[in-house]
């Protein structure tokens, strides 16, 4: 009974079943690089924000820190001068 079975499926001719298997992969491939594309471009935009936001808050600590530094100058000119 079991023999029986196996023997009843279609088989289909081996160049055909490669030129479908090639056709699915080449698909499978051409969809991976799109997505790898597209989350490469999602990723970019997310890093250039990242590196605008850090860039703005170097530049407000920079900021604090001069005036903090200027401060502390003229206190010691302060202390010499009496």
């Amino acid at each position: 009974i079991v023999s029986s079975a196996l023997e009843d499926t279609t088989v289909l001719p081996p160049h055909l079943h490669c030129k479908n298997v090639l056709e699915i992969r080449r698909w499978k491939m051409n969809r991976h690089k799109k997505l790898l594309f597209l989350r490469r471009r999602v990723l970019d935009g997310g890093r250039k924000k990242k590196q605008k936001h850090f860039e703005k808050d170097l530049q407000r600590i920079w900021m604090i820190f001069n005036k903090q530094s200027k401060v502390s100058e003229r206190l010691k000119k302060q202390r010499f001068e009496k």
